[in-house]
């Protein structure tokens, strides 16, 4: 879950490397796989009637972050 996640030239993969990567490594050190898909928690904001698809996954990680932008849509996906 994340806010940053079409902000002009950068994209997910630019802003949340980190998370990506402790995932992946944290995968292989388990040895299983995983499988990351990013959602947008501006979405939630406009559409909070979309929460239920967030019940395909079999966990959410939501980061933290700053300013305004993104934020109801965190905290509405995190009390579902």
């Amino acid at each position: 879950m994340g806010k940053y996640l079409a902000s002009g030239d950068y994209t997910a993969s630019d802003s949340y490397v980190s998370i990506d990567q402790a995932l992946t490594h944290a995968g292989a050190a388990c040895d299983v796989g995983i499988s990351i898909t990013w959602v947008d928690a501006q979405r939630f904001e406009k559409d909070p009637a979309a929460l239920p698809e967030l019940e395909k996954f079999d966990g959410v990680i939501v980061p933290g972050g700053f300013g305004a932008s993104g934020v109801e849509g965190k905290i509405a996906q995190s009390i579902c």
